[in-house]
């Protein structure tokens, strides 16, 4: 079992790298082997750090073998469904250069698996994902080229977040230039 603790998500969610471990193994289902460690080292030691998941309300059970992640405790640990987010802003279908109706969203199995692999439980990344797609969409929309957008998969091959990212980047500074050039000399009275 491979376990990734990310720093950044403890301390966002105020828990112990122990307790992460705890919700894993219970979404795992292998509560096992936090009861063969009770019995080789003669003691429980995830007790405190049961009662304390208990008492937030991710995990319930009343022994350590009926233990299960709550609603709130699956969130946390699998989080939501982003890829949702990404699939329902994403472009359905577009009309090609050919004049032909070409579906963008396809193979979104593996393209939610893609997708979750590369952001992981990162929200910030996410965000910053969906507001480049956001941008993208709207700067095809604008300039008549959702002809060019690409199907789903490709998208998150090529990481276009990435290119669409330093496009707002410029924009932003851009737009800040012009707004220094407007008032340059401008005297307040």
């Amino acid at each position: 079992m491979e376990l990734n603790l990310e720093g950044d998500f403890l301390i966002k969610n105020k828990l112990l790298p122990n307790q992460l471990i705890i919700l894993y193994l219970i979404q795992g289902n292998k509560i096992n082997l936090i009861k063969k460690l009770k019995t080789k080292l003669h003691e429980d030691p995830f007790r405190e750090d049961i009662e304390k998941l208990k008492e937030r309300n991710l995990i319930e059970g009343a022994t350590t073998s009926k233990l299960k992640l709550t609603t709130q405790g699956k969130e946390m640990v699998e989080g939501t469904d982003i890829f949702k987010d990404i699939l329902n802003l994403f472009p359905t279908s577009v009309i090609r250069p050919d004049g032909k109706k070409d579906y963008l969203k396809t193979d979104t199995k593996r393209s939610k698996t893609k997708y979750l692999r590369k952001v992981g439980r990162r929200r910030d990344m996410h965000d910053f994902i969906m507001s480049c797609l956001k941008f993208e969409i709207k700067h095809r929309t604008l300039n008549n080229e959702m002809q060019w957008m690409k199907k789903l998969p490709n998208w998150l091959n090529s990481e276009e977040w990435v290119i669409w990212g330093e496009r707002m980047k410029d924009e932003a500074r851009n737009s800040i230039l012009d707004l220094k050039e407007e008032t340059y000399g401008e005297e307040l009275e």
